[in-house]
């Protein structure tokens, strides 16, 4: 019983077939043969002094003619070895087998397939070649290597194939290295050897490598060679294994064929190969024979090497080839004729020259495919004859364009007929052949345009309803190429057609209707769409208008609308959207109707506005209604504000001329003034006149402060002025209210990008008075406005301004970090960021850094907003940054340069030099990250002595009681642990051990502290390993740890071997393999730590699972593509894609759910006899009435049990000591034992829900309240509450245990045997 098969064990059912449970030697004993070739491998690595020849080596060291190896003489050899034979001590990969070390047969090393002949045949005769090679002096060059491979191959019996395969490979590795000098000298002594080896040679391996051995050295002679008839009639010889019985020869004559007969130096004047002409006629010679018996096999196999190499045959051979092969047509074979087509396609795809197929043949063949559309209604050959007929017509385009055109009429009916048979794959196939006509032939002809859009029409017919969404596909790629070659006529029969279908009974293809009107929206247009389907809504007849039919083109519209004129806005939406809001009726649905539409008809502008065709002409027209209902319509302002946005984007893009911008700059003032007005208006005033309150009042004020950032761009200088003297004299009102000073606070700063140097001169002293305000807000904004300022440091046009400012500026900057608020540090230190960017020199780095960084530092802090310290983390890094490409220039080293920054980070975590009013902890924490900053971005390039430092400090702080320093600590080892080289690891690996294990104090330990012990561990394992950190402490819960992360560690190696070995075996080679990162999750020592990007090319797992917004990769959305085929998405179908969307990858929830049904699998069948550990089998009475099984029903339903027939872990009927680590799983896995802290700690599988087995009954009675010696005590029982029954009186019965109650299993008799 020790070797039976564990039916529950992981990938069971891969292994083991239904119905051959039983048998002794399984079919497939992939873990012995691992386990062999491990040995083997193993064998080998550790010979290090490898003597050994192989067991043949001797045998054909023997078969080799030593006088025969050279080429020439041996001067001759040396000149033209190759550049590696130089190096006589180079070792190659096959260095551990052989004793060759020319590169040239590296490829030698790679996988090979398992239990491959041919490997220990290639070895062999590589390692007899190059013993030989050594013992006559040579210097392993490419030209000896060839040389002796041929005088091999020249020698081999006949009988022994496997080697004469083995050295045709070595040799065509070689051929394709050797100079071709070498090759074309050798040529006729290398063609008879292996021509005489391919007459008397029979194994396919050995055909198919002397094949393409035989190829690469015809590839490399001169074009005279090809003159002589023997070389001619050597593709001959090859051409007659292209029907060989084997497919490995087939393809090696097929691929050496085409390599030689397609090289384009080779070919002549007439546009062909000198060797084409007699493989063509003989090809057609067996085609003929072949067809004359019928042949199918034969007739398959010279059709694949007809595709590759018919198109660079000459013209008569060619016209016979498909004259011959229309001919077979007549033979009822499927399979033949899919071949035929095939070919046909594959020729025509790599486009025969003109010498090789003319127009008129050209013509005539497409006259031939398109007589077989009669009998090609049969779906099985439908797919690959229009695939032929489509090539067919786009090589006659590239020759003869007109000619296609006149000839493509008939086709296309031919070819949109398919649909009618309803068929979803040759639907797809008959789509992507219309689309590529229309791309590479219609195009932009008028009445090809027309005819298919007529036919596509006619598509849509009752006999192709299975198939509409690829009929309307095909309709919607012909409006996306021929656009404006469709004419009104036919466009107009097609979207009725289409309105017509768009009702409830077609609502699976409603989305792909809205598909193919979106698309005659963007390409031909909406003013002829609404055209022909009007949106049936007239100024006039508004207010008798009762339902809004085609009230589902507005949405459409909305999203298609592009290269459309703002006239037709004006003639057609907004009067319609103006008399829809003026019309309104009285009740409360039309009227909520009426103002949807009329808000929906509005939407439109955005988008029109985004790539308008008269910008210049009419939007000074649209510019006065924009500005009249920005200021009337409250509704409307935030489409009025989008519309504005879309203009400005479409007169600020790169190429846009300079009229539009000119139009946006005349009316810049006149929006600007209407802008500043509506965001500077108080907020008693917005809710009592405007009724705008609470987030609509703040996201309307977004807008409005976006579109005036926007707009500042495009205004004159002089209107910038005047707006910039306006807002300073509203700041200096006194009686003005906070929220609205603020407000025209923002105006300003907006202004700043654009202001003179007058306005730059006149608002910064209005503002200087802030800087040292005690109100917040205002010191906010004024830190704000100066940092716009400062972005402007390096603009010519405001130099006067820097150069008379200076000393103002930096007194605002110097002043005491303390009088500034928390609020106002985030611009500050974007302030200290574009100053320190200005700098250049060493000297002003180092000053800046002296004077500003401790403010940098404590900026860091938790207590700060999120902005505030991402840019004190960009400044810091800056800073050093600095300091290092500065440094680098005067010949400073980088550990030099960082020297007086952790001076300034040690004083400062030194208590007795902290300022009265600063906070230690604050203090210590931002000090303790700008630490972890330095380790993480600059550990690699700091000194012994600053490393020293760093890791003196982690170890001696790691003490500290408070828990957040400690979080900070640790990670600091973490980080000096994952950077710091081996050496290095190695000198400090008793104080970072004695650090981690003994000097941290047991008090104050937090779910933050231990999850970064945990990772701190991880990576201390990586560096040291397992063992060494076993030794190294004696106390149980680090010991409980480290053992815990090993065996996860295990587990997970366990479970990526597995699936890679199982990729391999079923070839699956789109599975994931699990990540072996080290922690998906990290301790959450600080999020601006998560901000940080590593300068090396390791990968940081910390935001791997967290990030700053909380967002995890649980909220994750993908796209389930279980289909294989090509069907496009439709993203507009809210049930489609509800179908289409997973929380997890769909082969990541494929897995799970197949190895849930291996371990779960109900099966009877799968079921063995239950055995005692004793050997004896356990046989049950399953005699159970009626009566009992209703009632064991009942009592399952009213426990809430997921399963009636639950299977429990075999080991617990039998021994209450069983080991938990079984394969044998409960009915749910979540109510076990789970590491990591998971779950409740107690194995309620045991006893599930207060239920016992039968047989764990019988045991229990029999051994009474007594416990086993190891058996765990339980004090509390795990009971389910059922959400249905929730009464007290059924849970007070619950908990008293009574049995009537309760459910009471029924007594199984056993008897054991």
């Amino acid at each position: 019983m020790k070797y039976r098969h564990r039916f529950k064990s992981r990938g069971a059912r891969s292994r083991i077939t239904k119905g051959k449970s039983s048998e002794s030697n399984p079919s497939i004993t992939r873990h012995r043969e691992a386990a062999r070739a491990t040995h083997i491998v193993q064998k080998i690595q550790a010979d290090k002094s490898y003597n050994v020849k192989f067991g043949d080596e001797d045998a054909v060291l023997e078969q080799i003619p030593l006088h025969k190896m050279q080429i020439d003489d041996a001067e001759e050899i040396k000149t033209i070895r190759s550049n590696f034979s130089e190096l006589t001590s180079a070792q190659s990969q096959l260095s551990q087998f052989t004793s060759c070390t020319n590169p040239t047969f590296d490829p030698v090393h790679r996988i090979w397939r398992s239990g491959s002949v041919l490997q220990n045949e290639v070895l062999a005769v590589l390692a007899a070649t190059a013993e030989l090679i050594k013992d006559t002096n040579g210097t392993e060059s490419d030209a000896e290597y060839f040389a002796a491979l041929l005088t091999i191959i020249e020698a081999m019996p006949a009988v022994d194939e496997s080697k004469l395969a083995a050295a045709a490979y070595l040799l065509g590795l070689v051929a394709k290295k050797v100079n071709k000098s070498v090759s074309q000298k050798c040529f006729s002594r290398a063609h008879e050897i292996l021509e005489n080896k391919l007459d008397k040679t029979q194994l396919d391996v050995a055909l198919a490598k002397l094949i393409a051995t035989l190829g690469v050295i015809l590839h490399q002679q001169a074009a005279s060679i090809w003159q002589n008839s023997n070389t001619r009639l050597s593709l001959v010889k090859i051409e007659m294994f292209a029907v060989h019985n084997k497919s490995l020869v087939r393809a090696a004559a097929r691929r050496t064929l085409r390599t030689i007969l397609t090289d384009p130096v080779m070919i002549t004047s007439s546009g062909c190969h000198r060797g084409a002409t007699v493989v063509g006629e003989v090809l057609m010679k067996q085609m003929e024979q072949s067809a004359a018996s019928v042949d199918v096999d034969v007739l398959l196999r010279l059709f694949c090497l007809a595709e590759n190499i018919m198109h660079k045959m000459p013209h008569l051979i060619f016209k016979k080839f498909a004259e011959t092969t229309f001919a077979l047509l007549s033979i009822s074979d499927s399979d033949l004729k899919c071949t035929i087509f095939q070919c046909f396609r594959k020729i025509l795809q790599l486009q025969p020259a003109d010498t090789t197929l003319p127009a008129t043949t050209n013509i005539l063949l497409i006259d031939l495919l398109r007589d077989f559309a009669s009998n090609a209604m049969d779906p099985s050959i439908t797919c690959p004859w229009m695939e032929a007929l489509c090539e067919s017509h786009l090589c006659l385009a590239t020759k003869d364009h007109a000619k296609s055109m006149a000839t493509l009429k008939a086709s296309l009916k031919l070819i949109f007929q398919t649909f009618d048979l309803g068929k979803d794959f040759v639907a797809l196939t008959t789509y992507k052949v219309i689309s590529r006509i229309m791309e590479h032939c219609v195009q932009s002809d008028e009445e090809l345009a027309n005819y298919s859009i007529d036919l596509c029409d006619e598509a849509l017919n009752p006999r192709s309803v299975a198939v509409w969404r690829h009929v309307l596909r095909t309709e919607t790629k012909i409006f996306e190429v021929c656009k404006g070659a469709i004419t009104q006529e036919p466009f107009g029969r097609a979207l009725k057609t289409l309105a017509g279908l768009r009702n409830d009974v077609n609502r699976s293809i409603i989305p792909d209707i809205d598909l193919v009107v979106g698309a005659a929206v963007r390409h031909i247009g909406a003013e002829n769409v609404l055209r022909v389907l009007p949106l049936e809504l007239d100024a006039q007849n508004v207010p008798i208008v009762t339902q809004f039919e085609r009230s589902w083109l507005v949405p459409i519209l909305r999203i298609n609308i592009f290269n459309q004129s703002i006239a037709f806005a004006l003639q057609y939406f907004l009067p319609l959207a103006h008399r829809l809001r003026r019309e309104v009726p009285s009740d409360v649905v039309r009227r909520k109707t009426f103002i949807t539409l009329s808000d929906q008809l509005w939407d439109l502008l955005p988008n029109l506005l985004s790539s308008a065709t008269d910008f210049e002409q009419n939007f000074p027209h649209l510019a006065q209604i924009l500005g009249k209902v920005l200021l009337e319509q409250r509704d409307l302002r935030l489409i009025v504000l989008s519309s504005l946005r879309s203009a400005l984007r479409y007169a600020l893009q790169p190429d846009a001329a300079e009229a539009k911008k000119d139009v946006m700059r005349f009316f810049a003032y006149s929006f600007l003034r209407k802008l500043c007005t509506l965001y500077t208006v108080s907020n008693i005033t917005m809710e009592s006149m405007e009724g705008i309150t609470g987030n609509s009042l703040k996201t309307l004020r977004c807008s409005i402060l976006e579109t005036v950032r926007m707009y500042v761009e495009l205004t004159p200088n002089n209107v910038i002025d005047n707006f910039v003297n306006l807002a300073v004299e509203k700041a200096q009102i006194k009686d003005m209210g906070l929220d609205q000073k603020i407000r025209v606070l923002d105006i300003m700063a907006a202004l700043v990008k654009k202001a003179s140097v007058s306005g730059l001169s006149s608002m910064f002293p209005s503002i200087q008075p802030w800087f040292i305000c005690s109100e917040v807000a205002l010191q906010k904004k004024a830190f704000r406005i100066l940092e716009e300022i400062m972005k402007r440091m390096n603009d010519e046009a405001v130099k006067d301004f820097f150069a008379c400012s200076t000393d103002e500026i930096n007194n605002v900057l110097d002043q005491d970090l303390d009088s500034i608020a928390k609020s106002a540090r985030a611009a500050l230190v974007a302030v200290y960021y574009v100053k320190l960017s200005s700098l250049t020199s060493l000297k002003d780095v180092e000053s800046f850094g002296k004077k500003f960084l401790r403010r940098i530092i404590i900026c860091l802090d938790k207590s700060h907003n999120i902005r505030t310290r991402s840019n004190a983390l960009k400044c810091f890094v800056k800073l050093c940054q600095q300091l290092i490409l500065s440094g680098s220039d005067e010949s400073k080293s980088p550990s030099t340069v960082l020297h007086p920054i952790l001076n300034i980070i040690f004083g400062m975590l030194n208590p007795e030099r902290l300022y009265p009013n600063e906070d230690s902890v604050e203090v210590v924490r931002s000090s303790t990250i700008a630490l972890n900053i330095i380790a993480q971005k600059f550990t690699r390039i700091l000194d012994a002595s600053l490393l020293s430092r760093l890791v003196a400090h982690a170890c001696s702080w790691i003490s500290d009681g408070r828990p957040l320093i400690r979080v900070l600590i640790i990670r600091l080892l973490r980080m000096l642990a994952k950077k710091l080289p081996d050496y290095t690891m190695q000198q400090y690996q008793e104080l970072l051990l004695s650090a981690v294990f003994d000097g941290q104090s047991v008090t104050n330990l937090t779910q933050k502290v231990r999850k970064a012990n945990r990772l701190l561990l991880e990576v201390l394992i990586d560096r040291y390993g397992v063992e060494v950190l076993m030794i190294r402490t004696n106390k149980l819960d680090w010991i409980k740890q480290l053992k815990a992360i090993a065996k996860i560690r295990r587990r997970r190696e366990r479970r990526n071997r597995t699936e890679a070995h199982n990729m391999s075996i079923d070839g699956c080679q789109d599975q994931d393999i699990v990540s072996v990162a080290s922690s998906a999750r990290t301790a959450g020592a600080d999020t601006v730590l998560n901000m940080l990007c590593d300068a090396d090319s390791e990968s940081e797992v910390e935001i791997d699972r967290e990030s700053i917004g909380g967002r995890t990769r649980g909220s994750s959305m993908w796209l389930k593509n279980d289909d294989d085929d090509e069907n496009m998405m439709d993203l507009l179908d809210r049930n489609k894609i509800l179908k289409k969307i997973a929380t997890s990858r769909s082969g990541l929830l494929k897995d799970k759910k197949l190895q849930e049904i291996n371990e779960n699998g109900n099966d009877k069948s799968s079921s063995s006899f239950e055995v005692a550990k004793d050997g004896r089998i356990i046989i049950e009475n399953l005699d159970i009435d009626q009566q009992d099984k209703r009632k064991r029903k009942q009592r399952i339903k009213l426990l809430d049990m997921p399963d009636k027939k639950m299977r429990r872990d075999s080991g617990s009927k039998n021994d209450s000591d069983s080991d938990c680590d079984s394969n044998s799983k409960t009915i749910n896995d979540k109510y076990g034992w789970k590491p990591g802290g998971k779950g409740i700690h107690r194995n309620v599988c045991k006893s599930f829900t207060g239920i016992t087995s039968s047989n764990e009954f019988l045991r229990r009675r029999t051994a009474g309240d007594t416990r086993k010696k190891n058996e765990k005590y339980e004090p509390y029982m795990y009971i389910p509450i059922n959400k249905r029954r929730r009464g007290k009186n059924e849970m007070k019965r619950l908990l008293k245990g009574k049995k009537r109650e309760i459910a009471v299993v029924s007594k199984v008799k056993k008897m054991v045997c």
